[in-house]
């Protein structure tokens, strides 16, 4: 992963732990590569050929709870301050076939978002998959509103028309 950004960060303290614990400040960085754990997506277009209607709620369930899908840009905008982070701007992540927008906070360690996902070729004009992810881990999203625009075999044939996209 290549990351690069800008960061204004202030503190103060007279031992090093007051000076890490005292930061405050706004970062804009940009990751390019690199792996997103924890949401598969890659893996879902690779099963493209065996997914059908019948299986493809299990495979979109896998594919937004588990899985590594490679990163090809992420932009975070947002505030630091005492270990927590909070977006700012909206939270860009580019990967191989998708796109994701939307909110991020880390508060104690435990991480949060919003993101609204774009699946290309799912169908001809996928709507976004809203998910969220709590700060336990567990996720937020409606498989009935995602199976509503799935058109496996659209799918099947964007994969295999778009294998260097």
């Amino acid at each position: 992963t290549l990351i690069t950004g800008e960061i204004e960060i202030t503190t103060f303290g007279k031992v090093a732990h007051d000076i890490l614990y005292n930061m405050a400040g706004e970062i804009d960085t940009t990751f390019d590569g690199g792996m997103i754990t924890g949401i598969g997506v890659d893996g879902f277009y690779q099963s493209a050929e065996n997914i059908t209607k019948l299986n493809a709620e299990y495979a979109l369930s896998a594919a937004l709870t588990s899985g590594e899908t490679a990163l090809k840009s992420m932009r975070v905008i947002g505030h630091y301050e005492n270990g927590n982070f909070e977006t700012t701007r909206p939270l860009e992540i580019s990967m191989r076939h998708s796109t994701a927008t939307g909110q991020m906070q880390i508060i104690d360690s435990r991480m949060s978002a919003n993101l609204k996902i774009v699946m290309r070729g799912v169908a001809p004009a996928p709507s976004p998959i809203e998910l969220q992810i709590n700060p336990n881990g567990t996720r937020n999203y409606s498989l009935s509103q995602i199976m509503m625009d799935l058109d496996t075999g659209y799918m099947r044939e964007f994969v295999k028309t778009h294998a260097k996209f």
